[in-house]
């Protein structure tokens, strides 16, 4: 059950790709505390992890973008990076 904190990010954060940058998510998923949106904005793949800590008071957010024929150098990198991106204990 994501808090509420974390669900107005989300919708922020589609609203932003969506309207403002014009863009389309093709991907999303949620959990308690972080979300990722993927998908296209301005012709380039983007990818955004988000995630608040346990206090709810630090927000961090991971934004990658690359051109879409360069997609096979990146995606191992995105991946990685993504899998790192975690709050430290």
């Amino acid at each position: 059950n994501m808090g509420q904190p974390l669900a107005d990010l989300l919708r922020e954060a589609k609203r932003d790709v969506i309207e403002a940058s014009r863009g389309t998510i093709t991907y999303e998923r949620t959990k308690d505390n972080w979300f990722v949106l993927s998908g296209y904005v301005a012709g380039r793949i983007f990818y955004r992890r988000t995630f608040l800590s346990r206090a709810g008071q630090v927000i961090a957010t991971l934004w990658i973008e690359f051109p879409r024929d360069m997609r096979p150098c990146f995606e191992e990198a995105v991946t990685t990076m993504s899998l790192s991106f975690r709050e430290s204990r």
